[in-house]
């Protein structure tokens, strides 16, 4: 936990204390009913409290500084059993100390059996928030263990093979198109199906949530032909926190895509997490239900633009050929 983030965060909410909330949060957008913006060009905002002094979450580091770390290429390891290519994981092979890979499996398996039966319960969801065109809705329950859980359900357009491809195998170009997400790297592979994974999310609330990063171990697994790519915090010393950012944790999490024909799916998000710090619930709620209706927005615009790549590429080869 970062010691320059969070007694920003908590002096922040001593400001929100005394301050109406209202222009904290920003306009909605044409696809949300979420008070916080859907979008990643957010900027620190200053709040003034009785005293005349301003509060804000800390911009990052300049580039190049000594504080910057972001940027450094972390080590990553291929096991031998993997048959994921050198050039679709994009940075070369390093050699790091071998892990228990039967912990790792016991923790994926028990990741999965819990995503399992949280996909499965039904009753008692709330309502949280919606797109404006009401397709795209997201529910919340309280679990025991594991606090809110948010449920974001959805049909979108684009194949199971397509979907399961853009958000495991190839979750490295996420911050291509997701602009909440900065950074994610694919740290270790332990086999085809079993990844230790890191993530940099983004500013959020307009620079009043600072930048957060996760370690997950990501699961890709089938139940009754229903992919779920799974992910939980996991141990993995190679990559410690960092100072220019917070280290969140998730809880149990994971996109579900269910085929529904050939070319729809179901699409279900769960999403659990901790971003630690001081930060009011309210604040925490709205920022995580802006992030999925934003996700499900920019991966349908990804897909659309994939598509007609695609077809493009189809129809000049087509032609070249003919």
């Amino acid at each position: 936990m970062s010691y320059r983030v969070i007694p920003h965060e908590r002096r922040l909410r001593e400001a929100l204390n005394h301050n109406d909330r209202r222009p904290l949060l920003g306009s909605n957008s044409s696809r949300s009913t979420s008070p916080i913006p859907p979008t990643s060009n957010y900027h620190s905002i200053n709040i003034s409290d009785e005293r005349g002094q301003s509060f804000y979450s800390p911009v990052p580091s300049m580039e190049g500084s000594d504080a910057e770390e972001t940027n450094i290429q972390p080590v990553r390891n291929i096991r031998s059993d993997s048959t994921i290519s050198q050039s679709m994981l994009g940075t070369p092979t390093s050699v790091i100390e071998d892990y228990n890979d039967d912990e790792y499996g016991k923790q994926a398996d028990e990741i999965i059996e819990r995503i399992w039966g949280i996909y499965q319960d039904n009753n008692c969801w709330i309502p949280e928030s919606k797109s404006s065109d009401g397709l795209d809705v997201i529910a919340a329950k309280n679990f025991p263990k594991w606090g809110k859980i948010f449920r974001l359900t959805s049909t979108i357009t684009g194949s199971r093979e397509d979907l399961v491809e853009i958000l495991f195998e190839r979750q490295e170009d996420m911050s291509k198109w997701n602009p909440t997400v900065n950074d994610c790297r694919i740290l270790e592979v332990i086999n085809n199906d079993l990844y230790v994974s890191y993530q940099l999310i983004n500013e959020q609330a307009q620079g009043i949530i600072a930048k957060r990063d996760f370690v997950n171990l990501s699961i890709r697994r089938y139940i009754d032909g229903i992919a779920i790519l799974a992910g939980q915090a996991c141990n993995y010393p190679p990559m410690p926190a960092k100072d220019n950012c917070v280290r969140g944790e998730n809880g149990p999490t994971a996109y579900i895509v269910e085929k529904i024909d050939d070319t729809t799916c179901k699409f279900t998000w769960l999403l659990n997490v901790d971003l630690k710090g001081w930060l009011p619930q309210y604040l925490i709620n709205s920022s995580l239900a802006s992030a999925q209706l934003t996700l499900i927005e920019s991966l349908r615009n990804y897909l659309s633009k994939t598509v007609d790549i695609t077809s493009s590429f189809s129809s000049s080869t087509g032609d070249l050929t003919t």
